[in-house]
C-alpha cells in the first residue's frame, strides 16, 4: 500500500499539531493517533515517518544512536577482516615477524649487511659515505596526501560520487599494491635484522597501538567514502584491494608488530599541512626541505646508528643528505633508498 499525497500531508498537519499538544503519551501512541482518523495501518505511518524525518525527539535519539552503533560495528567488521586478510588470526602471519634466531642480528645493521636483492623491492639504491656514523634507509612510498581525490574534487551527488569511484579505483589499487610490498620490505628487516622501530612520514610523535588503529581507520575512512563503498558487505568484496591503503607502517603498528616513530618534529609538521592547504604561504619546496631537515635531524639525535623510515618518493634525501654531510661533518650519514616493487614516479 502506498500512501497518496492527501494522506502524506494530513500525516505532517496531525504529527506537527501532536508535538505542540505535549502529550506525555504521545511516544507511545504516535503512530496510532496519526493512523486512526485517516483509516490507516499504524505500520505504513511509521514507514512514512522514517522515510519523511518526521520523529519525535527521543526518537531521533534513538535513530542517531543506532546509526552511531552501526557505523561502530562497521568499522569493528573493517578491522576484523583487515585483519583476516593479512592473516593475522594464522600461526603462518605471526612466524614471519618473529627473528630467527640464525639469521638475527644483534647489532644494528651496516650498509654492507643490506643485499642488492630484497623481497618487495625492486631496486637498492646506495649513497654511501665513509665512515659515516649512521645509516638510513628510506623505503620509498605512494600515500594519501593532506587532501584525498575526493577532497579535491568535492563531488557529492550519488551520480558524480559513482563515477569517482570507479575513476580511482586504478589509484587505490596501485597504491594498496606498493604499500603492500612496503609491508613486506618492513617484515623483512623485522625478521632478518630484529628491527622493532619505524619512523614513518606524517608522524610527529610515538605512536601506541591504538593511536596507529585511529590513524589508519581515519585513513581507511576516506578511502572507503572515495571508492563508494558502504556496509559490510561493500568492504568485504573491496578489502583485498585496500587493506594496506592506509599504510603500512600505521597497519602492522596496529598489529602490535612494530614501533611506529616520528619523522619529522611537531611543529615542522603543522605548518607543512596549513601550507599545503592554502592556510599559510609558502612554497612546496621549501616545506618538503624542512620536512627532510627535521627527519635527519631526529634521526641523528639519538643513540640509534641505524633508522629505518617510510617516507614518499617526491623527497630527494640523497641530495639533502649529501649537503648535510658538508655542513655536520660530525653526524654523517650514509643513505640507501629502497624502491617497492609497484613504486612509480607519478603517485603522491
Amino acid at each position: 500500500m502506498k500512501l497518496d499525497r492527501r494522506c502524506r500531508r494530513a500525516i505532517k498537519t496531525e504529527f506537527r499539531k501532536q508535538l505542540k499538544s505535549k502529550n506525555p503519551d504521545l511516544e507511545k501512541t504516535i503512530d496510532d493517533i496519526l493512523a486512526k482518523p485517516l483509516g490507516l495501518d499504524p505500520k505504513f505511518v511509521r514507514d512514512y515517518r522514517l522515510s519523511a524525518n518526521l520523529l519525535t525527539p527521543s526518537e531521533a535519539m534513538q535513530t542517531r544512536k543506532r546509526r552511531t552503533w552501526r557505523i561502530v560495528a562497521c568499522l569493528a567488521s573493517l578491522t576484523a577482516l583487515s585483519l583476516f586478510y593479512l592473516g593475522y588470526r594464522n600461526d603462518t602471519f605471526n612466524k614471519i615477524f618473529t627473528p630467527s634466531s640464525t639469521e638475527s642480528f644483534s647489532v644494528h645493521p651496516s650498509s654492507d649487511d643490506i643485499p642488492d636483492a630484497i623481497p618487495g623491492a625492486k631496486e637498492v639504491i646506495r649513497y654511501p659515505c665513509p665512515d659515516a656514523k649512521y645509516l638510513l634507509v628510506r623505503i620509498k612510498q605512494s600515500h594519501l596526501t593532506f587532501e584525498s581525490p575526493g577532497d579535491i574534487l568535492d563531488l557529492k551527488t550519488p551520480e558524480k560520487m559513482a563515477l569517482l569511484a570507479e575513476a580511482l579505483s586504478p589509484f587505490y589499487k596501485e597504491l594498496n599494491a606498493v604499500q603492500m610490498d612496503i609491508g613486506t620490505i618492513i617484515t623483512y628487516f623485522t625478521k632478518t635484522y630484529g628491527v622493532v622501530n619505524i619512523r614513518a612520514e606524517g608522524v610527529f610523535k610515538d605512536l601506541s597501538r591504538e593511536e596507529c588503529r585511529n590513524h589508519y581507520m581515519n585513513r581507511m575512512s576516506i578511502v572507503l567514502r572515495d571508492l563508494n563503498i558502504q556496509g559490510v558487505a561493500g568492504i568485504d568484496t573491496a578489502m583485498p584491494d585496500i587493506v594496506y591503503a592506509p599504510g603500512a607502517a600505521l597497519f602492522l603498528g596496529m598489529l602490535g608488530k612494530i614501533n611506529v616513530l616520528p619523522a619529522t618534529h611537531e611543529n615542522i609538521q603543522q605548518i607543512a599541512e596549513k601550507v599545503f592547504k592554502g592556510e599559510l604561504p609558502g612554497s612546496d619546496r621549501d616545506i618538503l626541505l624542512n620536512r627532510e631537515l627535521s627527519l635527519l635531524d631526529l634521526v641523528t639525535s639519538n643513540n640509534a646508528p641505524f633508522s629505518l623510515v617510510v617516507y614518499g618518493g617526491e623527497h630527494k634525501f640523497n641530495e639533502v643528505v649529501h649537503r648535510w654531510n658538508e655542513v655536520f661533518p660530525g653526524k654523517t650519514i650514509s643513505l640507501i633508498d629502497i624502491i617497492p616493487s609497484f613504486y612509480t614516479d607519478s603517485p603522491k
